[in-house]
């Protein structure tokens, strides 16, 4: 059996409503926010953000993400920071970039998982 908070109710009515007011960045401010209390008050979960909308600029920075870690995606494919096209951060880039990330995490935790390995071992 599933409960429902008071707050997860809220959440699932002001969908409907910020769409049909034309707000989505209030209904993702609102989940994002949600998110963020699930964590210590001095912790803030959020590194990035992306989007392709102005009000996905403006919900991350609600929830206080940094506004040089905000990728928002115009209609040309360009990456977009602070409001200029930034030629550093193109999709390509950033896909190449998170592959890297991505396999350096998966060979430190093999690292990490040899050596425990090694120690029972031995």
């Amino acid at each position: 059996m599933m409960f429902l908070s008071f707050g997860c109710i809220a959440k699932i009515y002001k969908f409907p409503c910020a769409v049909i007011r034309r707000a989505p960045h209030e209904f993702k401010i609102s989940c994002l926010e949600g998110i963020r209390d699930l964590f210590p008050t001095d912790v803030n979960p959020f590194y990035a953000g992306f989007g392709n909308r102005i009000t996905d600029e403006i919900s991350y920075l609600k929830v206080g993400i940094p506004k040089g870690k905000i990728f928002i995606i115009n209609p040309k494919g360009e990456v977009v920071v602070n409001h200029r096209v930034d030629c550093n951060h193109t999709l390509h880039y950033m896909h190449w970039w998170m592959k890297c990330f991505l396999l350096c995490l998966h060979m430190n935790r093999r690292n990490i998982m040899n050596g425990i390995l090694e120690g029972a071992i031995t």
